[in-house]
């Protein structure tokens, strides 16, 4: 089952010396797109080889293998999903059985807390909804910036909890704005949450769906194996050549080889160890574990981010029901809904399971009158303490550019800092979009000792390192309060419970609590191989060519040098189109 999803995940990659002969890349390739064994590729030649059936490996390898004289294997560690509910149907999501965890060292800003966070291993058609349905729902869009006619389907789900207004409805009472369309370049304010839903089937229109199943059986020069691990690209001098990989239960390893190129897509913390393990990144940490070295790159696995989470829990005196709690607490409900959803793709199981469907993306000048201060107070500290120590020199020459840019995001009206949201339910939970923290993603002595690329990499959030991520936090829940005690929601009776609740109050009490709670990521790890100058400590030229060396790319969320405001999904899709647009310019190929 390949559980192909957006990902800074669980996917891994690849690599020894010489090219294959031409025989061996002119074995039977079958009349359709097709799941290929570990035996079938081994020492065969593809044109490319995507390391990553992610977001950004499969929107390449689909645009890629639009030329028919272009062979493409992607090598995925995640297996096949057979369909199952809680992959396709929003209502029962999320899919566990394809989450791996990962474990962080213990967080130094965070009381020494080791913390486990999830990677999942494994262009728009925008379907309108039903105008009567879109104004009692307060659903809004701008058909100039919707497209009708790309394979992945987007759409709304067609119900809403009724408390879902309440909110709505307080959040514009305490001067959040409406936003039309947060596709339209401006989604600062409240919207609806727009999903990557089919409008017909009212199922989830995923990677895998929408960049391999939509066009398998005409492409006989796409190939998947899956449930596979790379364990380090092959390199010929300073050009990759291929990968090496092994079973991602366990076994001997093989090598499949590209005439052309090696792309890596997988994810945040799996590219940057597939680059170390592969001899590309900080010199002395490759030294120190034995690693032969192909290009000395210092920002490979630093600057790691993730859009870290606060939930804050509530009791309500009188909360509206049905809302998203009801389909766990509600046996009776739960079977109505799904009945419905069976019968006619509607109600509460389009909305993706414990969501609402209202959610606030606010600037710093929205969550907080002191915007300026803190901004101010952000330029005063030395940008070194936000890093590791003993950062290379020019990882933390860029770190400062990045800097200066976000904290002119801060003082600015353009770009969401943080993220506001409640499901209706017991509890609401904030994101905070804009860390200046950094951590770092290195190979262990275990992993190296071992030889196991199956082992995890050292993890090292460093979340609210950089104090003024917590100044923003502790904002950000004022501004949470302040809108659940709105009338609209101080209707519902809403008391927040511990480890907050009204006891809570001075910055300092408040940051003690916090310290507890944060969750240093919601599986958006990203932006350890930056794409930055060289000199600036970056890993990808803006061509996503890593530094140093021929015949290797970075396709996926690694290369950003920091955060969207957002979620990174539409993101990595349009980057996946303008790769392969990139790709294909180089190399004379065609497109459909």
């Amino acid at each position: 089952m390949l559980y192909l999803h957006n990902r800074p995940h669980r996917l891994h990659a690849f690599a020894s010396l010489l090219f294959v002969t031409e025989a061996a890349s002119s074995a039977y390739i079958p009349l359709h797109a097709s799941v290929v064994s570990r035996q079938e590729a081994e020492n065969k030649t593809y044109d490319f080889i995507v390391a990553g059936g992610g977001i950004a490996g499969l929107t390449v390898a689909d645009r890629l293998t639009e030329d028919p004289s272009v062979s493409v294997l992607v090598v995925e560690a995640g297996p096949f999903d057979d369909g199952e509910d809680n992959v396709l149907i929003p209502g029962a999501y999320p899919p566990f059985q394809y989450f791996n965890g990962l474990e962080s060292v213990p967080q130094e800003a965070l009381n020494n807390r080791s913390v486990e966070s999830i990677c999942a291993k494994v262009g728009e058609n925008f379907t309108k909804p039903d105008s009567a349905f879109a104004a009692q729902a307060n659903i809004s869009w701008d058909d100039s910036v919707r497209g009708t006619s790309g394979p992945v389907q987007y759409s709304y789900p067609n119900y809403f909890y009724p408390g879902s207004s309440n909110w709505w409805n307080a959040a514009k009472s305490i001067g959040l704005p409406v936003v039309k369309d947060p596709e339209a370049g401006n989604n600062l304010g409240i919207f609806w949450v727009p999903s990557v839903l089919d409008a017909t089937t009212m199922t989830r229109s995923d990677a895998r769906i929408n960049h391999y199943e939509n066009v398998r059986v005409s492409r006989s020069n796409y190939h998947i194996l899956a449930s596979t691990t790379i364990s380090k690209v092959l390199f010929s001098q300073t050009r990759a050549v291929g990968v090496e990989y092994i079973p991602s239960a366990g076994g001997r390893g093989n090598k499949v080889y590209a005439s052309k190129e090696v792309i890596l897509a997988a994810g945040g913390v799996h590219t940057p160890q597939v680059l170390q393990l592969s001899g590309i990144g900080p010199q002395a940490l490759l030294n120190k574990f034995g690693i032969p070295v192909i290009q000395d790159l210092p920002g490979v696995g630093q600057n790691l981010q993730d859009q870290s989470t606060l939930t804050v829990e509530w009791n309500f005196t009188s909360n509206i029901t049905p809302n998203s709690g009801s389909l766990d607490t509600n046996a009776t409900y739960n079977a109505e809904q799904r009945a419905l959803y069976d019968n006619n793709r509607s109600g509460a199981y389009t909305i993706v399971r414990s969501l609402s469907t209202n959610i606030a993306q606010l600037s710093l000048q929205l969550i907080t009158k002191n915007y300026s201060s803190i901004a101010a107070e952000a330029r005063s500290q030395d940008p070194a303490a936000s890093l590791p120590s003993e950062v290379d020199p020019t990882v933390l020459k860029g770190y400062k550019k990045q800097r200066e840019l976000l904290i002119r995001q801060f003082e600015g009206q353009d770009a969401a800092v943080g993220t506001l949201h409640w499901g209706t339910s017991s509890s609401s939970i904030m994101y905070h979009l804009k860390p200046l923290s950094r951590g770092a993603v290195t190979v262990c002595e275990p992993l190296i000792n071992s030889t196991n690329p199956l082992a995890a990499p050292v993890l090292d959030y460093r979340t609210a390192t950089d104090p003024i991520d917590i100044a923003i936090y502790v904002a950000l829940f004022r501004k949470n309060r302040r809108l659940f005690a709105a009338p609209d929601m101080a209707t519902l009776g809403p008391i927040e419970t511990s480890p907050f609740g009204a006891q809570v109050q001075t910055d300092e009490d408040i940051i003690a609590v916090m310290r507890e709670q944060i969750n240093p990521s919601n599986a958006h790890q990203c932006c350890t191989a930056a794409m930055l100058p060289r000199e600036l400590g970056g890993v990808v030229d803006s061509e996503w060519n890593v530094h140093g060396v021929q015949g290797l790319r970075v396709a996926d969320i690694s290369y950003w040098p920091f955060q969207t405001s957002g979620t990174p999904s539409a993101t990595m899709y349009a980057s996946g189109e303008k790769l392969a647009d990139v790709i294909k310019r180089d190399y004379n190929l065609t497109s459909l």
